[in-house]
């Protein structure tokens, strides 16, 4: 999906905002390991995904747990996973959480109500 070729503590910041969730389980443990070594000590990243609150997550199928594919929406032909704050909390354990908000807006790919994790961590 992407490539970080990058240092270690190469950044400042990261913007992660709904883009992990098109991956598998294990795809996305090693997406946010890659962010959590590129990020610099002191670092701030901004993360957002979808909530397994979002009414999306009960749509097309299940692959793996709380991955599902052919959601209603635009892009459902993809994996979407839908997380806990626990699990979000877990991938980036030992960070400090500057600022968590379950957000609730219009979607853009679907009529639906959407429900995403809002996060700003820190590398300490």
């Amino acid at each position: 999906m992407w490539d970080f070729s990058y240092n270690r503590n190469y950044f400042d910041g990261i913007i992660s905002t709904l883009v992990v969730e098109h991956g598998l389980r294990k795809q996305i443990v090693k997406w946010c390991e890659d962010m959590k070594n590129i990020l610099k000590p002191g670092g701030i990243l901004a993360f957002a995904v979808p909530s397994i609150k979002d009414p999306r997550a009960s749509s097309g199928y299940e692959i793996e747990k709380n991955t599902r594919m052919n959601t209603n929406q635009i892009d459902g032909d993809i994996p979407h996973h839908f997380f806990t704050n626990q699990e979000i909390e877990s991938l980036f354990r030992g960070y400090k959480i500057l600022y968590k908000k379950l957000q609730s807006r219009p979607s853009a790919t679907a009529d639906v109500t959407a429900e995403h994790w809002e996060y700003l961590f820190q590398k300490v």
